[in-house]
């Protein structure tokens, strides 16, 4: 990462600050009751601060969801090279990467006050994704049935993170991605046994 200096470090860390302080309170209440005085107030900075970086409550949301839709995008042209070397294990462990980065992210898109909107965005960037390399790979299988496996593993890929977020399992990010990948690699081989039916 490029060293920041100045001003540049300053703003990143205000940001930062802003940044935690919302998603602290969208821990506790609804974005709809959150306002930007609480936030100002939780981040240790006033409000003309505040509105140099964003116009609003919202606005705040959306640049976070932003920032995490692109690192995970990012995450995802790295693993795929090809659709030869697809692996679902590697692909978990990038995205679980991606996703102990933005915990605090993570914990309130999947909680009760967050916003499942993102969560469905980012379910329909891997699509873009992932798509064209399994039907490369699998050109055995019909496309249709191979988008709704997509559609059921990353629900239940989420369902899963989701679990291990709010239980606080002690099982690390590493051994997740092995587990949800392998159950990825042993169900697309079943997919094919089924789509030849």
């Amino acid at each position: 990462m490029e060293k920041v200096k100045g001003n540049d470090q300053r703003t990143l860390i205000t940001k930062m600050m802003i940044r935690n302080s919302f998603l602290t309170l969208l821990k506790e209440k609804p974005m709809q009751r959150i306002t930007v005085r609480e936030i100002c107030e939780k981040a240790q900075i006033n409000r003309s601060t505040f509105y140099a970086y964003y116009i609003d409550v919202y606005d705040l949301l959306k640049r976070i969801e932003q920032d995490l839709l692109d690192e995970f995008g990012k995450s995802l042209l790295m693993e795929i090279t090809s659709w030869r070397d697809l692996s679902a294990i590697g692909i978990c462990k990038n995205i679980f990467k991606v996703l102990e980065r933005n915990i605090m992210l993570c914990e309130v898109l999947l909680g009760p006050n967050g916003d499942y909107n993102a969560i469905e965005k980012c379910i329909d960037l891997g699509k873009t994704f992932f798509m064209k390399p399994y039907i490369e790979r699998y050109p055995t299988i019909n496309p249709s049935l191979l988008e709704s496996y997509y559609v059921f593993v990353s629900s239940g890929a989420v369902s899963l993170l989701k679990d291990w977020l709010i239980n606080k399992k002690n099982i690390s990010s590493d051994v997740m991605a092995q587990q949800i990948g392998s159950m990825i690699d042993v169900t697309l081989g079943d997919l094919e046994k089924y789509n030849k039916r």
